[in-house]
């Protein structure tokens, strides 16, 4: 076990991970290759745990591929990063990549985020398009929500740019979908206001949310003071279907851009997968110019 303990990585803070079987890329190395070949060199894996292999696919990284294998045990699921080499010969275990190529505009992946019936903040006529995808239930979405939304609403960052909300409830959190759901019947009722509202609303509640006392938090917000409508109507109707569709369609079209894990941002077309501030600031910076 000593030898799993140094292999381990656990899901960082800044993001939280969906753990899904993806179609594998073509590639020298093939994905039950890549299995076979971490089943045969480190068996104590395979002994003790379930072990699947999630996200293979090309990397940045001329030469090689790269993958998680997600390690199912009695403490849960954890995934372990890898890079494998084309010939499969090398694994390079729990990489840390960084990219200093600089954002890249991406249009293409634009063109494919939909933005009609969404909510948003900031200046509808910027060329800055930030759109967020982010799961209720997720701690990182909530120190997005509380530390990289708040610097991003400064005047000097949001009459530059506009943020979309995209949701990407992650199968493992048991009541963000419905969050999810009472959100977007909020918004198609009353509009941006007040989904940034219920926004901030469950954010700073999240740690005393759960899927038994939902409602109760529901009740709460649509009893808040700071509200100048009666939004008790969605009490009844969120779990339409047409609210349901909405954040599948959302889900739907992470996927379909290869995101899998909250929050993540796209800066026209440039992705930052976390909170990553930083990332975020060089990237409205540097498309500013």
């Amino acid at each position: 076990m000593k030898r799993i303990l140094v292999f381990i990585f656990f899901v960082s803070l800044f993001s939280c991970e969906m753990i899904k079987e993806q179609n594998a890329n073509i590639s020298s190395v093939s994905r039950s290759e890549v299995l076979e070949k971490f089943k045969k060199n480190f068996p104590e894996f395979f002994e003790e745990n379930i072990v699947n292999l999630t996200n293979y696919k090309p990397s940045k990284i001329e030469g090689f591929q790269e993958g998680a294998f997600v390690v199912k045990s009695n403490e849960g699921p954890q995934a372990l990063y890898f890079l494998i080499s084309n010939n499969g010969d090398y694994f390079i275990f729990n990489p840390e990549i960084i990219d200093v190529s600089g954002p890249n505009r991406n249009e293409n992946l634009m063109n494919q985020i939909v933005l009609d019936n969404t909510p948003y903040i900031g200046n509808k006529n910027s060329k800055i398009v930030i759109v967020e995808y982010s799961d209720f239930q997720c701690p990182a979405c909530k120190y997005a929500a509380q530390e990289v939304l708040t610097v991003l609403k400064r005047d000097e960052y949001i009459g530059k740019m506009i943020i979309y909300y995209k949701h990407l409830p992650l199968s493992f959190h048991d009541w963000a979908k419905d969050a999810a759901m009472f959100s977007s019947c909020i918004y198609d009722n009353f509009g941006s206001i007040s989904f940034w509202e219920f926004h901030d609303f469950v954010f700073e509640n999240q740690s005393e949310i759960s899927k038994n006392n939902l409602t109760e938090y529901l009740n709460k917000f649509v009893d808040s003071e700071i509200l100048s409508e009666d939004h008790s109507a969605c009490l009844d109707n969120y779990k339409d279907k047409k609210y349901l569709d909405h954040v599948d369609s959302n889900r739907d079209e992470s996927k379909k851009i290869g995101l899998n894990s909250t929050p993540s941002f796209v800066i026209n077309g440039y992705i930052v997968k976390g909170a990553d501030l930083v990332k975020i600031i060089d990237a409205i910076e540097y498309f500013s110019k």
